[in-house]
Protein backbone atom coordinates (compact mmCIF):
# COMPACT_ATOMS: atom_id res chain seq x y z
CA UNK A 1 0.00 0.00 0.00
CA UNK A 2 1.32 3.35 -0.96
CA UNK A 3 0.14 6.30 1.31
CA UNK A 4 -0.22 9.48 -1.19
CA UNK A 5 -1.04 11.96 1.11
CA UNK A 6 0.19 12.79 4.71
CA UNK A 7 -2.57 13.02 7.33
CA UNK A 8 -3.67 16.75 8.14
CA UNK A 9 -2.20 18.81 11.21
CA UNK A 10 -5.88 18.10 12.89
CA UNK A 11 -5.78 14.21 12.53
CA UNK A 12 -2.45 14.15 13.94
CA UNK A 13 -3.32 16.04 16.55
CA UNK A 14 -6.79 13.91 17.04
CA UNK A 15 -4.51 10.71 17.09
CA UNK A 16 -1.97 12.24 19.41
CA UNK A 17 -4.44 13.95 22.29
CA UNK A 18 -6.58 10.78 22.36
CA UNK A 19 -4.28 7.82 21.99
CA UNK A 20 -3.96 5.90 25.39
CA UNK A 21 -0.36 5.95 25.33
CA UNK A 22 1.02 8.86 26.83
CA UNK A 23 2.67 11.54 25.37
CA UNK A 24 4.82 14.75 25.94
CA UNK A 25 6.97 17.12 24.04
CA UNK A 26 9.05 18.54 26.83
CA UNK A 27 12.47 21.19 26.51
CA UNK A 28 15.65 20.03 26.92
CA UNK A 29 15.44 20.41 31.05
CA UNK A 30 12.04 18.77 31.52
CA UNK A 31 9.63 21.80 30.94
CA UNK A 32 6.55 20.57 29.44
CA UNK A 33 5.51 22.14 26.01
CA UNK A 34 2.30 19.65 25.71
CA UNK A 35 1.31 16.39 26.86
CA UNK A 36 -1.92 14.69 25.74
CA UNK A 37 -4.86 13.25 28.27
CA UNK A 38 -3.25 10.21 28.97
CA UNK A 39 -0.33 11.13 30.26
CA UNK A 40 -2.22 13.94 32.13
CA UNK A 41 -4.32 10.60 33.74
CA UNK A 42 -0.66 8.83 34.41
CA UNK A 43 0.43 12.09 36.38
CA UNK A 44 -3.02 12.65 37.98
CA UNK A 45 -3.11 15.96 36.75
CA UNK A 46 -1.09 18.05 34.48
CA UNK A 47 2.23 19.56 34.65
CA UNK A 48 4.47 21.96 33.07
CA UNK A 49 7.00 20.73 34.43
CA UNK A 50 8.21 16.45 34.66
CA UNK A 51 10.65 17.18 37.90
CA UNK A 52 9.87 15.63 41.27
CA UNK A 53 6.76 13.99 38.88
CA UNK A 54 8.45 10.92 37.66
CA UNK A 55 10.31 8.87 39.97
CA UNK A 56 13.04 6.04 38.76
CA UNK A 57 14.46 3.26 41.19
CA UNK A 58 12.92 5.13 44.50
CA UNK A 59 14.41 8.29 43.56
CA UNK A 60 12.03 11.35 44.31
CA UNK A 61 13.03 13.46 41.30
CA UNK A 62 13.93 10.77 38.96
CA UNK A 63 13.70 13.63 35.85
CA UNK A 64 17.44 14.40 36.55
CA UNK A 65 18.86 10.54 36.07
CA UNK A 66 16.63 10.08 32.52
CA UNK A 67 17.56 13.60 31.04
CA UNK A 68 21.50 12.69 31.80
CA UNK A 69 20.90 9.05 30.19
CA UNK A 70 19.54 11.10 27.24
CA UNK A 71 21.96 13.26 26.89
CA UNK A 72 24.42 10.90 26.71
CA UNK A 73 22.71 7.73 24.85
CA UNK A 74 20.23 9.88 22.92
CA UNK A 75 16.92 7.08 24.04
CA UNK A 76 15.80 5.49 26.50
CA UNK A 77 13.75 2.00 26.46
CA UNK A 78 10.72 0.69 28.45
CA UNK A 79 12.31 2.21 31.67
CA UNK A 80 10.40 1.39 34.97
CA UNK A 81 9.26 4.79 36.47
CA UNK A 82 6.41 5.52 39.03
CA UNK A 83 4.92 8.90 37.91
CA UNK A 84 3.59 10.89 41.17
CA UNK A 85 0.24 13.51 41.50
CA UNK A 86 0.81 16.77 43.21
CA UNK A 87 -0.87 14.39 46.08
CA UNK A 88 1.83 12.06 46.18
CA UNK A 89 0.01 9.19 44.55
CA UNK A 90 2.30 7.44 42.72
CA UNK A 91 1.40 5.30 39.09
CA UNK A 92 3.97 2.93 37.24
CA UNK A 93 4.41 2.96 34.10
CA UNK A 94 7.25 2.43 31.35
CA UNK A 95 8.76 5.21 29.46
CA UNK A 96 10.38 5.19 26.09
CA UNK A 97 12.27 8.87 25.18
CA UNK A 98 14.07 10.17 22.43
CA UNK A 99 16.62 13.53 22.32
CA UNK A 100 15.90 15.41 19.46
CA UNK A 101 18.33 18.46 18.34
CA UNK A 102 17.17 20.65 15.72
CA UNK A 103 18.08 24.51 14.13
CA UNK A 104 20.21 24.84 18.07
CA UNK A 105 17.00 23.68 20.01
CA UNK A 106 16.87 20.59 22.27
CA UNK A 107 13.57 18.40 22.22
CA UNK A 108 12.52 15.23 23.83
CA UNK A 109 9.57 13.47 23.20
CA UNK A 110 8.37 10.76 25.84
CA UNK A 111 6.18 7.75 25.68
CA UNK A 112 4.96 5.83 28.63
CA UNK A 113 2.12 3.31 29.16
CA UNK A 114 0.60 2.04 32.86
CA UNK A 115 1.67 -0.78 34.12
CA UNK A 116 -1.21 -2.72 34.06
CA UNK A 117 -2.85 -5.42 36.67
CA UNK A 118 -3.36 -9.23 35.30
CA UNK A 119 -6.12 -8.99 34.01
CA UNK A 120 -5.46 -9.23 30.26
CA UNK A 121 -7.38 -8.44 27.85
CA UNK A 122 -9.53 -10.75 25.85
CA UNK A 123 -10.90 -10.48 22.36
CA UNK A 124 -14.01 -8.99 21.01
CA UNK A 125 -15.49 -12.77 20.03
CA UNK A 126 -14.83 -14.21 23.59
CA UNK A 127 -17.54 -15.17 25.59
CA UNK A 128 -15.84 -13.46 28.37
CA UNK A 129 -16.52 -10.20 29.47
CA UNK A 130 -14.18 -8.05 27.97
CA UNK A 131 -14.71 -4.98 30.11
CA UNK A 132 -12.83 -6.64 32.57
CA UNK A 133 -9.48 -6.30 31.23
CA UNK A 134 -7.20 -3.68 32.90
CA UNK A 135 -6.30 -2.85 29.43
CA UNK A 136 -10.22 -1.75 28.05
CA UNK A 137 -10.07 0.33 31.95
CA UNK A 138 -7.31 2.03 31.34
CA UNK A 139 -8.53 3.07 27.55
CA UNK A 140 -12.09 3.62 28.90
CA UNK A 141 -10.55 6.21 31.80
CA UNK A 142 -8.22 8.14 28.68
CA UNK A 143 -11.65 8.01 26.55
CA UNK A 144 -13.80 9.33 29.39
CA UNK A 145 -10.76 12.35 30.53
CA UNK A 146 -11.02 16.01 29.54
CA UNK A 147 -8.53 17.16 27.04
CA UNK A 148 -5.82 18.91 29.47
CA UNK A 149 -4.61 22.98 29.05
CA UNK A 150 -1.30 21.38 27.63
CA UNK A 151 -2.76 19.64 25.16
CA UNK A 152 -1.56 20.50 21.26
CA UNK A 153 -4.61 22.76 20.04
CA UNK A 154 -6.13 22.49 16.69
CA UNK A 155 -4.34 25.43 14.68
CA UNK A 156 -1.69 24.76 13.07
CA UNK A 157 1.92 25.51 13.95
CA UNK A 158 3.78 28.41 13.28
CA UNK A 159 7.15 28.65 12.27
CA UNK A 160 9.87 30.38 14.64
CA UNK A 161 12.94 30.43 12.96
CA UNK A 162 14.01 26.77 12.68
CA UNK A 163 11.36 25.92 15.24
CA UNK A 164 8.09 24.86 15.17
CA UNK A 165 6.09 26.35 18.46
CA UNK A 166 1.88 25.15 18.97
CA UNK A 167 -0.46 27.82 19.09
CA UNK A 168 -2.29 28.13 22.25
CA UNK A 169 -5.99 27.92 21.62
CA UNK A 170 -7.43 30.88 22.85
CA UNK A 171 -9.12 28.91 25.85
CA UNK A 172 -6.27 27.56 27.07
Amino acid sequence: MTITKAPSTDQLIDVIGNSSVAIAVTDEAGGVILHNKALSLLMGGEASHLSERIKVAGVTDGLKDLLATLKKEGRLENVAVAYRSTDGQERSARVNAVRVESGGQVRVHWVSRPELGERLPVSNTAAENTAASDAAAWIRSVDDAEHPALAPPRTRPRSCGSSTRWRRSPST
